[in-house]
């Protein structure tokens, strides 16, 4: 049994490997699919390799001349020649698209977001998670394939949760909220949520379009015997949809107090110095003196 106990381990431990290394090549859907936390270092390893390339390319490394374009470069090899290079210097140095960035109101994988939004909305509404028999979600393809998979406690996964819209779904629907503890445990298991979140079917909907992240559908069948309808084409956070001044602000104090303890008062310290940066002489300098905890953290 030892034995068998230690080669389990060893293979275990090679497929880990396997797929650290997998992700680092670019990574794929498959993290997220998996349920696992390399998905969080995607950005990481990126940002990492941007460093190294800069100080490779300073020291003198030769590398290649047509990277976009090449006919093994990233145009050909991931983006099948169907790019149209004119966008890249459209408008460069005169045009700036920052407007049309989106917030993240939850902190869960972005196809969900919508189907929150509807279920927070059921919620206000005055519908509780026992008056539901069934429900059902009908999102993009895309989408489905992502976040589509029926909800498994028994994982006791916080990356499978955030990448679930059962789950986070039910979890609206119960509180009428998601923030950063909706995706901590406990709370991914606990039992009133997760028989709901059993009780939820997420579909492929074939009238809405294969990659549209925005729209979802939602149809809850009460126990009562009436059925509540809803749906939105627009995300929360999106330039469609922005989030309020007041929902930005909060999402940041959140933040602050979930993984810091900062105080209200820290936050709104950091909130005001952010908010007046333009002003600032030294706009870094102004930062790391607001950040909360920040003397405590450059020491350590």
């Amino acid at each position: 049994m030892f034995a068998n106990s230690v080669r389990l381990s060893f293979v275990g431990g090679i497929a880990n490997a396997l797929g650290m290394a997998f992700h680092q090549t670019s990574g794929s859907a498959q993290s997220m699919r998996d349920g696992v936390l390399s998905k969080r270092l995607g950005p990481g390893f990126a940002a990492r390799n941007a460093v190294l390339a800069a100080f490779l390319a300073a020291d003198g490394l030769t590398s290649t001349r047509r990277t976009l374009e090449g006919n093994a470069g990233l145009f050909a090899l991931y983006e099948r020649n169907e790019v149209d290079t004119a966008i890249l210097l459209d408008g460069l140095g005169r045009d700036w698209r920052t407007s049309e960035y989106s917030f993240k109101p939850y902190p869960c994988c972005r196809c969900n977001h919508t189907a929150i939004s509807l279920g927070i909305g059921l919620h206000d509404a005055g519908v509780r998670a026992q008056d539901i028999e069934s429900a059902e979600i009908r999102m993009g393809h895309v989408n489905w394939l992502t976040v589509g998979e029926p909800y498994d406690a028994s994982r006791d996964s916080i990356v499978h949760a955030q990448f679930n819209a059962a789950y986070s779904f039910a979890r609206a629907l119960a509180d009428g909220k998601v923030d950063l503890r909706t995706y901590q445990k406990p709370a991914i298991t606990d039992a009133a949520v997760v028989k709901l979140a059993r009780a939820t079917r997420t579909v492929s909907d074939d009238t809405i379009d294969t990659t549209a992240i925005e729209p979802a559908r939602i149809r809850v069948m009460l126990k009562d015997g009436r059925t509540i309808e809803r749906s939105s084409d627009k995300i929360k956070g999106s330039p469609q949809d922005p989030m309020s001044d007041a929902e930005l602000l909060a999402k940041l104090r959140g933040c602050l107090e979930f993984g810091l303890h900062a105080s209200h008062a820290q936050s709104e310290r950091l909130a005001r110095v952010v908010m007046a940066l333009e002003i600032n002489s030294d706009a870094a300098a102004a930062i790391v003196e607001a950040f909360p905890n920040a003397s405590s953290a450059i020491k350590a």
